[in-house]
């Protein structure tokens, strides 16, 4: 098996509020955004975002 694994395998899942919170914005924001599209991840019920993927995701959708 190969050792090296990438920047995104290694990034950690947050959550919803840290997400909000980093970014200045509300959990409610998060949630409209996931309805528009915003990448995450589901692991049954729960949800989760890698920041990487969500500063991405705001760039080409021009959120500042």
């Amino acid at each position: 098996m190969d050792s090296i694994t990438t920047l995104s395998e290694r990034e950690p899942y947050v959550t919803k509020r840290h997400v909000a919170e980093y970014f200045g914005f509300t959990p409610r924001w998060v949630e409209l955004r996931m309805a528009a599209g915003l990448p995450c991840h589901r692991f049954g019920t729960r949800v989760r975002f890698r920041l990487s993927e969500v500063e991405n995701y705001l760039a080409e959708a021009g959120v500042s």
